[in-house]
C-alpha cells in the first residue's frame, strides 16, 4: 500500500465521503424517515437530495437538517447520531495524525490513538450517566433513550438536538457540551500530560472567558426584546425578566452553540437582532478546544493567530530555537485566514444563490444570516437562520412555476461548505507540517 494513502489528507475525505453516501443510501428508505406518499413522489428526485444532504451533515457533524428532525423515526435517529460518531472519531484521528506531523514528539509528547478514543467513549459514557439521571429528577417524563441520544448529540458536537428549551434543565446540557469541547487535552489531563499543565489552563480560562463575554454581549442585544414581550403580554412576566436570568439563559445558549453546535432556542428569521446572529455565528465559528470532535477554528488557533499577529504588528519578533513552534505559529495564521475566507465566500455564495432562486417566495434574508448560516455549515452547528428550509424548499421543484428544480443549487453549495469547513483544518495543518524551517533564532526562512 503506497504511504501515502495512509496520511490524513488522502484518506480522511475518502471516508467521510463513502460514510455519508452510505448514510444516505440508508436514510431514504421508509423506516428511517416519515414521509407520505406525495411528499415521496411528487417532487421529483428532492427526497434523494435530501437524504444525501442530511446523510453529510451528520456525518460532517454539522445537524443542518432538510428533513424535519420530527419526521425521522427512532431507528432514522440513532442512524443520523451513528454517522455522526463515525465521522468524529475519523476526524479526532485525523487531527491527531496531522498534529504528530507538525509538532513531532520532540515538541510535544503525543498519546496514541487508542488512548485518545479510550477517553472519547469513557467521557461520552459518563455524559449519557450523568444526563439521564439530571433529566429524571426534572423531567420525569423523559425517557432515557432521549436523555441519552441529546446527551451523545450534545457531548460529540453532533448539532442533533430534541429538548424544549422552555421546561428548563438545559444547563446539562450546557456542561456536557463544555465537557466535550475541552477536547482529549483535557479528558486525558490524569493520564497524558501532552502540554504542560498552565498553558491548559490559560487556554480553557481564555475560552470561558470568551463565551462569558459573548453571553454578556447576547443578553445586553435580548434584552429590550424580552421587555418588550412582557410588556405585550408575552408569558414571560416583566418583573421576572432581569439582567441576571437573562445572563445565565443566554450563557447556555452560548456554550451550547459554541461547544455543541446546537441551537438552544430558535434564531430564525427576525426572532433574535442582527447583532445577536453575528454573536452566535461567531461563537460557532470558534468553536472550542483543541483535540475535540466539533468543528470550527479551535480556541487554542484564534489565540495563537492573535498573539503571533499582535507580534508581527507590535513591531516585536517572533523567535524560536524550535523550528516546530515557528511551524505552527504560521499554521494557526494561516488556518484562520483560511477558514475565515471561505466562510466569507459562502455567506456570499449563499445570497447570491437565494435571490435567484428563493426570494419570490420567502422573506429576502440579511446578510447576518447568511453569515450564522455559512458559519454554522462550516464550523459544524445546526443553528440556521432558515435559509437551508429556504433553499431546499419543496416549492423550488419543477412544476411550480418553474421549468427546472432549483433547490440542487442551495443544497449542493451547502454541501460544499460542510465538507470543506471539515476537511480545511486537516488540509491546511498536513500541508504546512510539510515545510521545514532553518534551525537560530533570526527571522525563519521556510524551505519547501
Amino acid at each position: 500500500m503506497l504511504a501515502w494513502t495512509r496520511r490524513a489528507e488522502f484518506w480522511l475525505p475518502v471516508a467521510l465521503v463513502v460514510v455519508a453516501l452510505g448514510g444516505a443510501q440508508t436514510l431514504r428508505e421508509r423506516a428511517f424517515v416519515e414521509l407520505s406518499q406525495r411528499e415521496r413522489t411528487a417532487y421529483g428526485a428532492r427526497p434523494v437530495w435530501q437524504a444525501h444532504f442530511d446523510a453529510l451533515s451528520a456525518t460532517c457533524g454539522v445537524g443542518l437538517l432538510t428533513f424535519e428532525l420530527h419526521r425521522y423515526t427512532e431507528v432514522g435517529r440513532w442512524t443520523l447520531t451513528g454517522l455522526g460518531l463515525v465521522g468524529a472519531i475519523l476526524y479526532l484521528l485525523a487531527t491527531r495524525q496531522v498534529l504528530a506531523r507538525l509538532l513531532p514528539r520532540q515538541a510535544v509528547h503525543w498519546p496514541g490513538p487508542a488512548l485518545i478514543l479510550s477517553a472519547f467513549v469513557v467521557a461520552l459514557i459518563l455524559s449519557i450517566a450523568a444526563a439521564a439521571t439530571v433529566e429524571r429528577v426534572v423531567r420525569s417524563e423523559v425517557t432515557g433513550y432521549q436523555a441519552a441520544w441529546n446527551a451523545v448529540s450534545a457531548f460529540a458536537s453532533l448539532g442533533l438536538f430534541d429538548r424544549p428549551a422552555d421546561e428548563g434543565g438545559l444547563w446539562v446540557y450546557a456542561g456536557i457540551s463544555v465537557c466535550g469541547a475541552l477536547g482529549w487535552p483535557l479528558w486525558l489531563l490524569f493520564w497524558w500530560r501532552a502540554l504542560p499543565l498552565r498553558i491548559l489552563l490559560v487556554w480553557v480560562g481564555g475560552w470561558v472567558v470568551w463565551l462569558g463575554a459573548a453571553a454578556m454581549l447576547v443578553t445586553v442585544l435580548e434584552l429590550p426584546r424580552e421587555i418588550g414581550r412582557g410588556w405585550a403580554g408575552a408569558p414571560v412576566a416583566t418583573e421576572e425578566i432581569h439582567f441576571g436570568n437573562e445572563f445565565v439563559r443566554r450563557f447556555e445558549q452560548v456554550a451550547l452553540a459554541g461547544g455543541a453546535g446546537i441551537a438552544s432556542e430558535p434564531v430564525a428569521d427576525r426572532v433574535v437582532t442582527e447583532g445577536t446572529k453575528a454573536v452566535l455565528a461567531f461563537v460557532v465559528l470558534v468553536g472550542g478546544q483543541g483535540g475535540a470532535a466539533g468543528g470550527g477554528l479551535r480556541w487554542p488557533v484564534v489565540v495563537g493567530a492573535l498573539a503571533i499577529l499582535l507580534l508581527v504588528f507590535g513591531r516585536g519578533r517572533f523567535r524560536h530555537d524550535l523550528p516546530e513552534y515557528r511551524r505552527a505559529a504560521l499554521a494557526a495564521v494561516v488556518l484562520v485566514g483560511a477558514v475565515l475566507a471561505w466562510t466569507g465566500l459562502v455567506a456570499v455564495g449563499l445570497l447570491l444563490i437565494e435571490g435567484r432562486t428563493a426570494s419570490g417566495f420567502h422573506t429576502p434574508p440579511t446578510v447576518a444570516d447568511a453569515w450564522l448560516e455559512s458559519c454554522a455549515a462550516v464550523g459544524g452547528a445546526s443553528l440556521t437562520s432558515g435559509l437551508t428550509a429556504k433553499l431546499s424548499d419543496a416549492s423550488l421543484s419543477s412544476g411550480f412555476r418553474r421549468e427546472v428544480d432549483l433547490y440542487p443549487y442551495g443544497m449542493g453549495w451547502l454541501m460544499a461548505a460542510m465538507l470543506v469547513g471539515r476537511l480545511l483544518p486537516v488540509l491546511v495543518i498536513a500541508r504546512l507540517a510539510a515545510l521545514r524551517f532553518t534551525e537560530g533564532r533570526s527571522a525563519p526562512r521556510i524551505l519547501v
